[in-house]
């Protein structure tokens, strides 16, 4: 039995088709792992601005006294601002990147999943 020209284009047509759709899968997959990455790195850093900014503003609170004592520790006009400010943003970025990772667990979300040939979506 020997194949027809027809059938051995629609193949080649069909096996091209799925390289291409391979090498969407596999960018998708490496801007997945890139952003996961990321966002991985964003949480470890926002952790560690978080605790050391925090400590520091727990020692100024412990070791902060009223101006009724005449041996201050901190100057009067010391500004917390920046300190507070740290912790806010830490904060937020640990909500949001712990949110990004929730969701890249999420079929729905996840482009890799989306852009698989076996989905059910």
């Amino acid at each position: 039995m020997t194949a027809s020209k027809s059938e051995f284009t629609s193949d080649s047509q069909e096996w091209s088709a799925d390289a291409g759709h391979q090498k969407a899968v596999r960018t998708s997959r490496a801007i997945e792992s890139t952003r996961l990455g990321l966002t991985v790195l964003a949480l470890l850093s926002a952790i560690t601005i978080l605790a050391t900014s925090a400590d520091t503003l727990a020692v100024y609170n412990q070791t902060h006294l009223s101006e009724e004592f005449f041996l201050a520790l901190w100057p009067s006009d010391f500004d917390i601002r920046p300190t507070t400010a740290l912790v806010i943003c830490g904060s937020i970025v640990i909500l949001s990147s712990a949110v990004s990772l929730a969701a890249s667990r999420v079929p729905a979300v996840s482009l890799v999943h989306t852009l698989s040939p076996h989905s059910k979506y």
